[in-house]
């Protein structure tokens, strides 16, 4: 599954990230891989270093989107591909 995010202190572009929290989960956990430069990811990490204790990032979701594994133990088999 997967969701996309924006942070209005970085623009309007929306991006994409996989969740990586349980589906039953009441919160969403990302994994998201910071880029050097002038990445969205590079700025996203420089702009939560930069909070001050107690200031909060706005961060906007959209999804979430597809279908999540499932209960694997429901299976005999499984086969996972990943980049």
């Amino acid at each position: 599954m997967y969701a996309f995010l924006n942070v209005p202190k970085l623009g309007v572009d929306w991006h994409p990230f996989s969740i990586a929290s349980d589906p039953k989960n009441p919160t969403l956990d990302f994994y998201i891989q910071v880029y050097d430069g002038k990445s969205w990811t590079s700025g996203l990490w420089w702009i939560i270093k930069e909070l001050s204790e107690g200031e909060e990032l706005i961060v906007h979701v959209m999804g979430p989107y597809g279908s999540s594994v499932g209960d694997l133990r429901e299976f005999t088999d499984a086969i996972m591909i990943g980049k």
